[in-house]
């Protein structure tokens, strides 16, 4: 899934930096990029398809452009890393969180009984990729002030950052369309339950909302007042 794969992806970017900012190998520095710009948009595809549609292979492919341009960039002008690789994760993070936006009726395949939860998770990961960009222009702050003792532990503060943000997600259940078996069946509703339902049928009669193609259970939530999951409950 994607997700396996952002997870890979950050496994593999913590050991190249682990490899050339603490244990001196250094012919992994031209890798470092690569697959560090391989991030953001694996972040974006697994955001799209846990939280708003299915996985499309045509549609998701076309976000390798990112890491291949940017071993274009090493091979032949490397000094365009510099704005390259903080642009790439700026430009994920700004995505997701405009598509955040939208707020729940926004995300249509995460669990009702989830909240505001996927959103907030989500959020914080878009914030941790411009955070990651942010850490680019601190290194070259520091190279250019002559303070080279600090990159490395710029990378590696910044770095474990972003692994603990993946797994933040890892560890929400609720970010996308759960596996779990179905919670038992509820005995007779209750008079809340009840009186919430008949308002619920009385504002579609009157109101003709069933004829709304765009209607959601968030919607149908602010009409009556009351939370997503307190109607998702009745």
């Amino acid at each position: 899934s994607p997700f396996l794969a952002l997870l890979a992806a950050c496994t593999v970017q913590g050991v190249i930096v682990s490899l050339s900012q603490h244990y001196g190998f250094t012919g992994v520095l031209a890798v470092q990029p690569v697959t560090a710009t391989a991030i953001p948009p694996l972040a974006w595809v697994t955001f799209q398809t846990a939280a708003i549609r299915t996985a499309d292979i045509r549609r998701d492919a076309m976000h390798v452009a990112a890491p291949a341009f940017t071993l274009f960039c090493v091979l032949l002008a490397p000094q365009a890393l510099d704005f390259v690789v903080p642009a790439v994760f700026l430009v994920y993070g700004a995505l997701m969180l405009a598509a955040l936006r939208a707020g729940a009726d926004g995300l249509p395949l995460t669990q009702l009984d989830a909240g505001d939860l996927p959103m907030h998770v989500w959020r914080a990961i878009a914030v941790a990729l411009m955070l990651s960009a942010l850490s680019d222009g601190m290194i070259a702050a520091a190279l250019a002030y002559g303070i080279h003792w600090l990159q490395p532990i710029i990378v590696s503060v910044f770095s474990s950052l972003w692994l603990l943000a993946i797994g933040a997600l890892s560890l929400s259940q609720s970010i996308g369309e759960g596996d779990a078996a179905p919670a038992e069946r509820p005995g007779e509703p209750s008079e809340p339950d009840t009186a919430l339902m008949v308002e619920l049928q009385t504002i579609l009669e009157t109101d003709k909302l069933y004829l709304d193609p765009g209607m959601t259970l968030a919607r149908l939530a602010r009409r009556l007042h009351v939370p997503v999951k307190r109607l998702s409950t009745a």
